[in-house]
């Protein structure tokens, strides 16, 4: 039986939805995409209260069924849609599958991790198999960044297994082999730690050879993915590492995002009176960069109350992991964290210019119907755990 739900979660997760809505005011200037914003968190309302009522045990159930026909709505796309093919139109209803997909990726891997051998290398490749199938099929529509937050999510659940760092190195090696594959140097210090965790995390000779061998190939691949890029995402990326390269094309955004948080100050420049944003030198500042608008406007100040906002609402996720005696409502718990951790990240760090624009939204505070009903229901889904820390 459910006991008293996480009332700090909740409030907190009032206050960011009254967050997004004022920065949403802002950041639309009038636009229909305001009323849209309102709408959809109306629309949430039943999302919400269906993640926060429905049985966890049912999920556990039904999670594999849910996986196959989340992996059919990413193959629609693929052959039904022309230009773009990241949406499924139901004519009067657009959506993008894979926000949904990630959710049930947590749900499945939650359920895996729950129940599986968590000691050998072997028992971690079925969950990553499955992290990466839905890796490909976003990666192809393409949508490089969301497509790397299924990996992700599976390299947070590893996280929570328990293993030493070591284990841990070894487990992401195969990522580590591609991302270090660019310079000589770089594959040099890789391979060099994948020998030192080798032999602390007591490998034997020939798994470690092969494990070694397998990377060097995935290493070897590095080149012909970079190619393989599109133009766009090469760009995002080198304009990342230095945006004066392109600063009227590739690397405006980061320009223009860091100017306009500097602006802000320490108190910002007043709510409504941003100006990057209003003369529209920020682009999608509704959306991946409403970050930005919330630096210009309430300053320093404004996105460290954010932050600690989002701080306390993925910590109190956590804490529910910590305490639950249920292992599957444990590791669903860390998912929902997880999944929240990083697209506060990735999107405030694309925002900082810290790290590549890749086009993940804010929770909450950007525009988007499918990421913000994926929010909405896992938000519910995490006060429901909370209540429930004391179930078998």
């Amino acid at each position: 039986m459910r006991k008293k739900i996480d009332r700090v979660m909740l409030v907190v997760f009032i206050l960011l939805i009254l967050y997004g809505i004022l920065v949403q005011f802002s950041a639309s200037g009038g636009k229909p995409f305001f009323k849209r914003h309102v709408f959809l968190l109306l629309l949430s309302i039943p999302v919400f209260l269906t993640g926060f009522f429905i049985r966890p045990r049912l999920l556990l159930f039904l999670s594999f069924p849910l996986y196959l026909g989340g992996m059919v709505l990413l193959i629609f796309p693929l052959i039904f849609s022309h230009g773009v093919k990241r949406w499924v139109s139901l004519g009067f209803f657009r959506f993008q599958p894979s926000e949904f997909m990630k959710v049930i990726l947590i749900i499945l891997l939650a359920r895996l991790f729950a129940f599986g051998e968590r000691k050998r290398l072997r028992a971690f490749l079925f969950p990553l198999v499955l992290s990466v199938l839905p890796f490909l099929l976003v990666a192809v529509e393409p949508d490089l960044g969301t497509s790397v937050v299924f990996i992700l999510l599976f390299l947070g659940f590893l996280f929570f297994t328990g293993i030493n760092v070591f284990q841990y190195f070894i487990y992401i090696s195969p990522i580590l082999a591609v991302l270090c594959a660019f310079h000589i140097l770089s594959w040099i210090v890789f391979v060099l730690l994948f020998t030192v965790s080798a032999w602390f995390s007591k490998m034997r000779l020939r798994e470690a050879v092969l494990l070694l061998f397998f990377n060097s190939l995935l290493g070897g691949s590095a080149p012909v993915l970079w190619n393989h890029l599109h133009d766009y995402q090469k760009k995002r990326i080198l304009a990342f590492i230095n945006p004066g390269l392109d600063p009227r094309g590739a690397g405006w955004h980061i320009l223009q995002s860091k100017i306009a948080i500097g602006s802000g100050g320490i108190s910002g420049k007043g709510y409504l009176q941003g100006t990057q944003h209003r003369l529209e030198f920020i682009p999608a500042s509704h959306t991946d960069f409403v970050f930005s608008v919330i630096g210009e406007e309430f300053g320093f100040v404004g996105c460290i109350l954010l932050l600690l906002l989002f701080f306390i609402f993925i910590y109190r996720i956590y804490s529910t992991g910590v305490s639950s005696r249920n292992p599957f409502y444990s590791f669903l718990s860390y998912g929902i964290a997880i999944y929240f951790l990083l697209h506060v990240f990735i999107n405030t760090g694309m925002a900082l210019g810290i790290l590549p624009v890749v086009g993940l939204p804010l929770p909450f505070i950007s525009y988007g119907g499918s990421f913000l009903l994926s929010c909405m229901f896992l938000s519910g889904l995490a006060l429901n755990l909370s209540g429930r820390v004391y179930e078998y």
